[in-house]
Parts: structure tokens; sequence; C-alpha cells
């Protein structure tokens, strides 16, 4: 019986089926998204999707050389997207941006998922717990991510982040988090390998 859900918000725990007709709807809409921006990749959709897919290589090389995964926006600008040559430095305000992408909207948007995940899991009797880092709740990273101190107090039933995110939690919400509902993530750190050690609180 399932008792609790943990969601890892940088995008660990997915389960993602891609065919043909996806990767190409994909492609389609990221050619919709760069022009939402005023980009132009001056490439037609299968060359498009070519060095997409050189890019994703490229980023894959990098990771399995070195076991680090990036965060979304170096993956793209520095990887997926780097053979286009897009601005990535001066006054990129400038940049049109449509209304595909408006950062206004992210927590909304977290909010409907999160009611629907709520949803679901209610009539079994089942805790969601969220799982976060510092970064999403600082400066670039909360503009971009869409989640803040009020929507893991309302959705989650225990916070699951390094001390960093649990202090970066304790600002943005004004106040340290109730203890029965903190989980501080340990690094562990052996010779060859890494491992994560979480310290649950005890319940009741």
């Amino acid at each position: 019986m399932i008792t609790s859900v943990l969601f890892d918000m940088g995008g660990t725990l997915e389960d993602i089926y891609v065919d043909a007709q996806s990767e190409w709807a994909a492609i389609d809409r990221l050619r919709d998204m760069l022009a939402s921006f005023g980009l132009d990749p001056k490439a037609d959709r299968e060359e498009l999707k070519a060095r997409v897919d050189a890019g994703w290589v490229r980023y894959g090389k990098y990771r399995d050389s070195c076991d680090v995964e990036l965060k979304p926006v170096p993956i793209w600008r520095d990887y997926v997207l780097e053979d286009f040559h897009f601005p990535v430095q001066g006054n990129l305000d400038n940049i049109n941006r449509g209304d595909s992408y408006d950062p206004a909207a992210f927590t909304a948007q977290l909010e409907a998922f999160l009611t629907r995940v709520q949803g679901a899991v209610e009539p079994y009797g089942t805790k969601v717990s969220l799982r976060f880092s510092a970064y999403v709740l600082t400066g670039e990273g909360s503009a971009l991510s869409g989640v803040t101190a009020d929507l893991l107090d309302r959705y989650s039933a225990r916070f699951w982040s390094e001390q960093e995110g649990q202090s970066a939690l304790a600002v943005a919400s004004g106040g340290p988090a109730a203890a029965e509902r903190t989980v501080e993530i340990v690094t562990q750190r052996q010779e060859g390998a890494e491992q994560f050690q979480a310290v649950l609180p005890a319940e009741e």
C-alpha cells in the first residue's frame, strides 16, 4: 500500500515515452517558443531537429564524463542550442517575448499540477512530500521555477532539502518550518561514490 509520494522538484522522477511523433511535436513547439522570443534558428524543420539532437549528444558526453546533471537553463544555453549562437549576454530584455513564455504564470501552472496530484492521492490517504533546492526559492531560480514558500506550505506534508534549501525556505516564509515537516538531506561522501542520506523526523 502506498502511504507517501515524493516529488523531486528538479525533475529527477519522471517517466517519459518518446517516439518519432512526439519528437517532431517537440521540435515544432521549440520553434514556436524561439519565435516568441524573437529568435530565428534559420533552419528548416529537419535541420533544426538534427542540430538539436546533436546538442543533446554534446550534453550527454559532458554529463557522462563527470556524472553531473546540469539545470535546464545551462543545458539548453550551453549545449542543446549552442550551435545556433543565440545571444546569452548583453541587454537580453530587448528580445521580444510572446505569450508562450510568461514567468508570471509559472506559479499558477505549478499550483494547478499540485492540485491535481493532491486530488489524485487524497482518496488513498497518501501524503505528498516535495523535494526542492535553495536555487528554486532564491534570485533567478525563484523567477524561473514558480516555486514559492506558500505553495510548499499548502501542498507538501514534508519539506525535503539540503540545509541551504531549508534556510532559503525559512527566509522565504518568514520563519522556520515546523520540525515535524522538515527532512534534511545530508550528503555522505565515499571514495568513488556519492550517497544521500535523509534524516526523517519522528512521526507521532
